[in-house]
């Protein structure tokens, strides 16, 4: 068995993905404008009267500046519960929230609040959120343009297959043409 007809089927398979996509298409990322974070868990203080629980925080710019009269909303799922305005110094506050999963959402920014009474909290817990609002999107998975063919051919997943395949079939071949040998002539038998 011959290994070249291998070897002209992986080059093939890579001049064919370099051909057909010359970049890889993912789906569509639409900037939002947004920037979501991670869920932080946060613990409830005592408002004035000590038997209502409340959920504090403030809204800063990228620079760490307060925001002031900035429109703060609390949902639980898709549904608003309340909507709070930051003071001069960027606070803002939402009384009487029980322990939950919630998102506070500004113009600009969404934060995931895993909400505790202050006496279940765990001990990482912060005492309030701090909604940082940015221009800067970070998208992840999205590689820079490449700047070369080959570059572009290389993210290609037809060509990276191709390669595989080669890196597969060429030993194969040298293996398989190796064993046509013909085997040494058994020792007569008396």
């Amino acid at each position: 068995m011959e290994w070249k007809p291998f070897v002209l089927f992986s080059l093939s398979l890579s001049v064919v993905g370099w051909v057909w996509g010359s970049e890889v298409r993912g789906s569509e990322v639409k900037p939002t404008g947004k920037h979501v974070s991670p869920v932080v868990d946060v613990a409830l203080q005592p408002g004035k009267d000590l038997k209502t629980n409340v959920l504090v925080g403030q809204v800063v710019d990228a620079q760490g500046q307060p925001v002031e009269r900035r429109e703060v909303k609390l949902f639980k799922g898709e549904k608003i519960l309340a909507v709070a305005e930051t003071d001069r110094n960027g606070y803002f506050a939402f009384c009487n929230v029980p322990g939950g999963l919630y998102r506070l959402q500004t113009s600009q920014t969404d934060a995931l609040c895993r909400v505790w009474a202050a006496t279940s909290a765990p001990p990482g817990s912060y005492s309030g959120v701090v909604l940082v609002e940015s221009d800067e999107i970070h998208r992840g998975q999205i590689l820079p343009p490449a700047r070369t063919r080959l570059g572009t051919a290389l993210r290609n997943p037809w060509v990276i297959g191709g390669i595989v395949a080669a890196a597969v079939a060429i030993p194969v071949a040298i293996a398989v043409a190796d064993d046509d040998d013909e085997a040494p002539p058994s020792p007569a038998t008396p």
